[in-house]
């Protein structure tokens, strides 16, 4: 028994002193290369761990975590802690709308990340710019003030905007939807629109796709969350990246050829002009299905198209143009495209020329803007809140505030 116990001992200890070795060399590795700044929240930053938006009580929590699976719309947040969503008004949860309508002009924003970026809040973390411009400038049309609730997402794309809207709309005064980015890398890579996002094949274990790596790198990422002394640790930490990257790209190309996705492939004999074609078109009609829904109850509407980097804005050095594959002239034919259609009671409006005469730094990747860690401003997103404040205030004819 004392045997067994001072082998066990021993091993603990030498793992211990290892752990510190790892740990301590790495630390100082940094601190020489990177500097004395440079902590645990630089290498969770690379790692795109998100806090930005209060992902989770606990620093170790990424976006993946604040996920599940959703029959309708593929994912949403939960607010399980340690790592549930903490905004506090975001419809993706399901049915939370705060009872607001008697009080407030009720906005509703779909879309994807770009559009939850800029109407969603977090105290002290993120705020929602499109209200906060409107309350700030414009009377709403009932003279109550406006309240602008999130019903986007990241990696949402349509039919999402239209499953959410159908949810919601007879508890809203209007909406808005922020898009176009997402539905265009979709087209771009031949697959069909209701194709689910990449959380959804890994959240539900899709037969065909390689479970044993996402359990392995789901239990690993578990611990972080779960264990301050791991999540706080740079040797494990970087451990996580890369076991990530050498596991990821097996599970990608396991959901590639899982049958659940062949079934969102258009033929393989079909030439591209044809499914980006039949891509538009789809697009188009559930652009006219958002339209029909606020014109049967009467809910005023406006399309934004987002921007996109390389169009209208010379790019800063550290920005580059979209490593998605949505090419410029793909971006602007859908820009052509929902300009030229003629609805019902949806209107569109392009955002593509709001940084024209902007030559610093705005895009942190293909599509979104920079955020200035750690108070959550972002002077891109102001840029835009602001245009699309305005754009409203034109369309919905809605006065303005009289200044002191």
């Amino acid at each position: 028994m004392k045997k067994t116990f001072f082998i066990l001992l021993t091993a603990f200890l030498v793992t211990a002193m290892v752990f510190l070795v790892l740990e301590g060399g790495l630390r100082g590795f940094y601190y020489l290369t990177k500097g004395p700044d440079y902590g645990i929240q630089q290498i969770k930053s690379d790692l795109q761990f998100d806090k930005l938006f209060g992902v989770g009580a606990q620093p170790n929590c990424d976006w993946f975590s604040s996920l599940t699976a959703h029959p309708n719309h593929g994912f949403i947040h939960h607010d399980t802690p340690p790592c549930g969503w903490a905004m506090s008004n975001t419809l993706t949860f399901g049915a939370r709308l705060p009872e607001t309508k008697d009080s407030h002009y009720v906005i509703m924003v779909l879309g994807g990340s770009v559009a939850q970026h800029i109407a969603s809040s977090t105290p002290g973390i993120a705020r929602n710019r499109i209200e906060d411009e409107l309350n700030r400038r414009y009377q709403s049309p009932t003279g109550k003030p406006f309240r602008v609730v999130s019903g986007a997402m990241a990696s949402w794309k349509h039919p999402n905007q239209m499953l959410k809207l159908l949810e919601f709309v007879d508890r809203i005064d209007a909406f808005i939807s922020v898009e176009g980015y997402n539905e265009a890398a979709t087209i771009r890579a031949s697959y069909k629109l209701e194709t689910p996002g990449l959380p959804y094949f890994m959240l539900t274990k899709v037969p065909g796709t390689d479970v044993l790596s996402i359990y392995v790198l789901e239990f690993y990422k578990l611990l972080l969350e779960r264990y301050a002394i791991l999540g706080n640790s740079f040797f494990f930490t970087k451990f996580y990246l890369t076991l990530r990257n050498i596991l990821g790209p097996g599970i990608l190309q396991s959901i590639e050829e899982s049958y659940l996705m062949s079934t969102f492939k258009y033929p393989p004999g079909m030439p591209p002009a044809e499914r980006t074609e039949k891509g538009l078109a789809k697009y188009v009609d559930y652009v006219r299905a958002l339209d029909g829904i606020g014109f049967a109850h009467k809910k005023p509407a406006v399309l934004f198209i987002q921007p996109m980097p390389g169009l209208y804005k010379k790019l800063h050095p550290k920005e580059w143009p979209s490593r998605q594959g949505v090419p410029a002239d793909l971006y602007l034919t859908v820009e052509k495209m929902l300009l030229g259609q003629k609805f019902l009671n949806l209107q569109v409006h392009s955002l593509l020329k709001i940084y024209e005469n902007h030559e610093g730094f705005i895009y942190v990747d293909e599509t979104h803007a920079e955020f200035i860690h750690p108070t959550g401003e972002s002077p891109g997103y102001d840029i835009m809140a602001r245009n699309i404040a305005d754009a409203l205030g034109q369309r919905w004819k809605l006065k303005l505030k009289k200044t002191k």
